[in-house]
């Protein structure tokens, strides 16, 4: 059976992302994988479109080796304790709805109180100003 043309469309969209072709696990070009999904029958296609690098198409003849690997899980966030702390040691002005503090009373008041707001912001090499309150920050 040849390719569907839905398939060879949504083939071809990602080509135009620079995707990478696979056959049986080894990377091809791009002509040689359409070339392949277009004259090939009994052909299993994975298609992953990853969103921070280039899209995959995987080809196997051999239904068992589909082996697109899951995207990698994104890193667990820092925790707000853990950002003050890191903010400290890039000598940042702290503030305390709207007054200035210490880093050590910051860190401090992180412990005791969990729901505070955060806003950290830096520019153009400037130290670093957080702003942290109980009442939502507003952005400008």
């Amino acid at each position: 059976k040849t390719a569907s043309p839905n398939l060879m469309k949504s083939i071809e969209s990602l080509v135009k992302r620079d995707a990478q072709f696979y056959f049986e696990g080894k990377k091809v070009s791009t002509k040689e994988g359409l070339r392949i999904v277009k004259s090939k029958k009994n052909i299993l296609i994975e298609t992953h479109p990853y969103v921070n690098k280039k899209p995959e198409v995987r080809i196997h003849t051999n239904p068992n080796d589909v082996s697109i690997p899951k995207p990698p899980t994104p890193p667990e966030p820092v925790s707000p304790l853990d950002h003050v702390i890191d903010m400290a040691k890039k000598n940042a002005i702290f503030y305390l709805e709207g007054k200035e503090i210490t880093s050590d009373k910051a860190i401090e008041v992180m412990k005791k109180n969990k729901d505070i707001n955060i806003d950290s912001r830096s520019a153009n090499g400037q130290r670093p100003v957080v702003k942290m309150s109980t009442k939502p920050i507003r952005i400008n």
